[in-house]
């Protein structure tokens, strides 16, 4: 009987070459069955969606890794959304980001039983995300509709992609390829952006003013990309990589100052001048250079591409610097104070349990005799204080600044020329998140709550690391 059930086992006990063989085989099986139903039925399409989602997921279950790669290399196609609403890539983004990172928590935690949480901020995140689903029943008694309020939550739990990305992407090679393929989706975001400004923006504008409604979005994205390219250009081992993170930070520079978003000029020029602090003599004066050399490739970029349109950017420019000054002055600061005046109105009727997302605000400006009406304050903190309350907007905001003081310790206490600079732009795109957050709705936007958990996965992988080979604790 033993020989019998042991010569059964070994027919399935593949290896090998004989493995790869038995794997096309069934896959030619399966895809003909498939192309012979479609041929039959007409519903091809669904069934190879169906046979390709189930056979991803087998996939990324098996190969972990290759789901962050996956999510990290296409992401810009996330980042964009389209005019025609929710579509087939916003759905299958979103479930290979969101419903991933959530089944995957609750597979390790109630399955595996594995322990995921490392610190105070990792119980805070995962606090939020439970007990905000209490809003919900708020939103309803608000006469908010259902589908507003699970739509504003699936947008701000992209941030949840932190606890697979600090448990898979630990290692040197790792963070090297996440980095890269993040990398190719800006560079793909950029390319987009400038298409969009000379197709769109630069075609048809005759006056200054016309240029600046071309393209506002992906800030911090690019604040982020420009960190991390400067620091790697500053930090890079050999001329041919130096050249080609300066061509880089060039190009997302670029890009940064044509959204003409000032708040995000301003925090990126600031936290720039910052990294002066945590470099060495001879890395501030490589720094300095390179700053110099985009600046002339700036300059040359735009007198070649936009020609005679260089003037009214550069007059644009100017006058969104300009108008920064002007305080209460500048009609769009104006409309922020009256969207402000409205959220504080609804924080204080229900300071405790917020008014649930989704909630339409209505303000009148006087100036020009318009009435508004919006369900986005551009100010996060405002925004998320309005919707789900102080306690609850508390636990969100706490993981942020935990990451930011943890990841400045640990800038100032690592030396690494790899593992330091990745520290520091982690650091700065937590702080150009939180800043850009007080005039625009940072975790409301796609990016947003990725950016975050991202930079927070990078710091909480590089810190363990040092506490492991140094014992240093955090203070």
């Amino acid at each position: 009987m033993n020989f019998h059930i042991d010569s059964i086992k070994s027919i399935f006990n593949f290896k090998g070459k004989d493995l790869g063989i038995l794997s096309l085989t069934l896959f030619c099986i399966l895809t003909a069955g498939i192309l012979y139903i479609s041929l039959k039925y007409g519903i091809g399409l669904y069934l190879l969606g169906a046979v390709l989602g189930i056979a991803l997921i087998i996939f990324y279950v098996k190969f972990p890794k290759y789901w962050l790669y996956s999510i990290a290399l296409i992401s810009f196609l996330f980042f964009t959304p389209s005019d025609a609403g929710i579509g087939i890539i916003d759905i299958f983004y979103g479930g290979l980001v969101i419903a991933g990172s959530m089944i995957w928590i609750f597979w390790k935690i109630f399955v595996h039983k594995e322990k995921i949480v490392e610190n105070i901020a990792d119980w805070v995140i995962l606090f939020f995300y439970i007990f905000v689903i209490l809003n919900l029943f708020v939103a309803l008694a608000n006469d908010i509709a259902f589908m507003e309020w699970v739509r504003a939550y699936i947008l701000i739990s992209s941030l949840l992609i932190y606890f697979p990305f600090k448990y898979y992407i630990k290692e040197k090679k790792d963070i090297q390829n996440v980095l890269s393929l993040f990398g190719i989706t800006l560079f793909v975001l950029a390319i987009q952006h400038f298409k969009i400004y000379q197709t769109e923006g630069l075609a048809n504008a005759v006056y200054a003013f016309q240029l600046g409604k071309s393209i506002s979005s992906h800030q911090a994205l690019f604040c982020s990309g420009i960190f991390f390219s400067l620091l790697f250009f500053v930090n890079a081992k050999n001329s041919l990589l130096r050249v080609f993170f300066i061509l880089i930070s060039s190009i997302f520079i670029g890009v940064l100052i044509l959204t003409y978003s000032r708040i995000f000029w301003f925090f990126a020029f600031f936290e720039i001048i910052l990294f002066l602090i945590y470099l060495t003599g001879k890395q501030r004066i490589i720094l300095i250079t390179g700053l110099l050399v985009i600046s002339l490739l700036a300059a040359a970029t735009l007198l070649t591409i936009f020609k005679e349109k260089s003037k009214i950017i550069l007059q644009l420019v100017e006058n969104r610097a300009v108008s920064a000054t002007k305080g209460t002055k500048d009609l769009s600061f104006h409309l922020r104070l009256l969207e402000y005046d409205q959220a504080e109105k609804g924080i204080k009727e229900s300071p405790w349990g917020g008014i649930g997302f989704g909630n339409i605000i209505n303000f009148y400006e006087p100036l020009n005799h318009l009435t508004f009406h919006t369900k986005n304050i551009h100010n996060g903190y405002y925004f998320l204080t309005m919707a789900v309350g102080f306690p609850l907007s508390i636990l969100l905001f706490f993981p942020m600044i935990y990451y930011l003081i943890s990841g400045e310790h640990f800038v100032r206490k690592f030396k690494d020329n790899f593992y330091k600079p990745i520290l520091l732009a982690s650091v700065c795109t937590i702080i150009i998140v939180l800043a850009g957050n007080t005039l625009s709705n940072q975790l409301l936007i796609r990016e947003g709550g990725m950016i975050m958990g991202i930079s927070f996965a990078l710091i909480s992988s590089i810190s363990n690391k040092i506490k492991q080979s140094n014992n240093i604790s955090v203070t």
